[in-house]
């Protein structure tokens, strides 16, 4: 039998090292964000924030290769603008 969301949440609840985190919710939240502070830098928070916003894959070139094939669409981080756009021609002379 496959497990469901439910048991995924009692199971995780319920481990001894999750519970070891804190008791209430801010304790939790502050246990988990030393965590990541002490394990990521700046750079790779920075990288991950990116590449969620944009809902791209994050990992090796290789890796961003095989996601591009595929789904057939782009996988890297794009520019974080619009390209300017060609000024419009008024058809005046000046």
């Amino acid at each position: 039998m496959r497990p469901t969301r439910a048991d995924a949440t009692i199971l995780r609840f319920d481990h001894p090292a999750y519970q070891s985190l804190g008791a209430s919710a801010s304790d939790l939240q502050l246990a988990l964000r030393a965590l990541f502070d002490e394990v990521l830098s700046v750079d790779d928070t920075c990288d991950i924030r990116a590449y969620i916003q944009q809902q791209r894959a994050l990992g090796n070139d290789r890796f961003g290769a095989m996601v591009e094939q595929k789904l057939g669409r782009c996988a890297s981080l794009r520019p974080p603008y619009r390209p300017p756009t060609p000024p419009r021609s008024t058809g005046k002379a000046l």
